[in-house]
C-alpha cells in the first residue's frame, strides 16, 4: 500500500522514492510487522483513508467512501476519533459552490456518516459499552503539573514531558521532521493537499500531548504513533514541491 500511496502522490522515480521513503523508516513499522493487538489493520487502514482522501481533492474518490472508511478505521482505537475534524475539513475543501449553510450540513452528514458506521462495526463485534465505560479511568488527560507516581510521572508542562513527546517523534517520524523543517520556507499549508494533511495530523498530535492512556509518552508510544503517517506524507509533499520549485529550466 505505501508502494500504491507513492506512485499515486508522486511523479516520477524521485517524488515516487521520497514519498516511499518518508513512509517506510517510520518507527511505526514494527507495530504494523505481526504486533499483537489491533494495529497490524489499523495502519493500512489509515494510510488508505488518507490516500483516498487526498484522491478525492483530485476528483478520483468519491467523499461518501472517505466517510466509510473513516467509520471503520475508528473501532480499532478510539484515539482515531481526532481524524474526525480532517473528514470535516475535507468536506468544507470540496463543497465551496455551496452556501455556508449547505456546506455545515455536509460536513455533519459525512462526519456522521463515519461515527455511525464506527457505532454499527462496534455493535457487530459486541463491544461492551457499559464495561468500558466502568473500567476505564475517571480521565485520559496529563495533570497539569508535576506527577507523583509511576502511573502518573509527569505533568502536562514539565520538561520531562516535552523530552519524552520528543523522543516519541523522533522514532515514528524520524525523516518527516527532518522533511517538515528543511522547507519551511515554503510555506505549511501550500495547497488542498498541504491542509488536509495537515489536519489529520494536528489533532491527532495535541492527542498525543494532552492525553494519557496508561502510563505515558515514555510507555504508551504504540497508541501515540498514528499521527506518524499523516505527518511523514505531509513532509514528503512538502519536500516534493520545493524540489519542484527550485529546479532550473
Amino acid at each position: 500500500l505505501a508502494c500504491i500511496c507513492a506512485r499515486r502522490l508522486g511523479k516520477g522515480r524521485s517524488e515516487h522514492t521520497v514519498i516511499l521513503g518518508m513512509l517506510m523508516t517510520s518507527g511505526l513499522i514494527q507495530l504494523f510487522c505481526g504486533y499483537v493487538e489491533t494495529y497490524a489493520f489499523l495502519f493500512p487502514v489509515f494510510l488508505l483513508y488518507l490516500l483516498l482522501g487526498l484522491l478525492s481533492l483530485q476528483g478520483q474518490s468519491p467523499l461518501w467512501g472517505v466517510a466509510v472508511l473513516l467509520g471503520f478505521l475508528i473501532p480499532f482505537h478510539f484515539a482515531l476519533v481526532t481524524l474526525v475534524p480532517s473528514m470535516a475539513l475535507l468536506v468544507w475543501m470540496q463543497t465551496e459552490s455551496r452556501s455556508m449553510g449547505g456546506r455545515l450540513v455536509q460536513g455533519i452528514v459525512y462526519c456522521g456518516l463515519s461515527l455511525g458506521v464506527a457505532a454499527v462495526v462496534l455493535v457487530l463485534i459486541d463491544f461492551d459499552f457499559a464495561f468500558y465505560i466502568a473500567s476505564s479511568k475517571s480521565t485520559h488527560l496529563l495533570p497539569f503539573w508535576g506527577g507523583s507516581d509511576f502511573v502518573y510521572p509527569y505533568g502536562l508542562f514539565s520538561v520531562g514531558h516535552g523530552i519524552d513527546v520528543l523522543n516519541l517523534y523522533l522514532l515514528v517520524a524520524p525523516g518527516a521532521l527532518m522533511g517538515v523543517f528543511l522547507v519551511g520556507r515554503w510555506g505549511w499549508l501550500g495547497d488542498l493537499n498541504d491542509r488536509f494533511l495537515f489536519a489529520a495530523t494536528l489533532f491527532p498530535v495535541v492527542f498525543t500531548l494532552i492525553a494519557h492512556p496508561g502510563i505515558g509518552g515514555f510507555r504508551d508510544w504504540d497508541a501515540f504513533s498514528y499521527p506518524a503517517l499523516p505527518l511523514s506524507l505531509w513532509a514528503g509533499l512538502r519536500l516534493i514541491r520545493y524540489a519542484r520549485g527550485t529546479q532550473v529550466g
